[in-house]
């Protein structure tokens, strides 16, 4: 699960922009992305990564904005093991 806060004004971001994780496996070479219409405010997204479960993965997490047409950088958030 990823948790934010939600700080959606101010500089172009909306409540209603939708939030992308992208999971990367180097041991398995697979990408998990989940690019379901999460919004900005609802503040979580829950991924099921069970298929890379026991193993250290590499997260990334970014918004695209419906407003504009545009999206914001992504972010590598870091390496985490993943347990069973």
């Amino acid at each position: 699960m990823f948790v934010w806060y939600d700080k959606s004004r101010g500089r172009g971001a909306a409540g209603h922009d939708r939030v992308y994780v992208a999971v990367y496996s180097e041991h398995l070479n697979l990408w998990l992305t989940c690019l379901d219409p999460v919004c900005r405010k609802n503040g979580y997204l829950v991924l099921d990564a069970e298929p890379f479960s026991g193993f250290p993965v590499h997260v990334y997490m970014g918004v695209i904005s419906d407003f504009w047409g545009g999206g914001s950088d992504s972010q590598y958030l870091g390496r985490f093991d993943l347990t069973k």
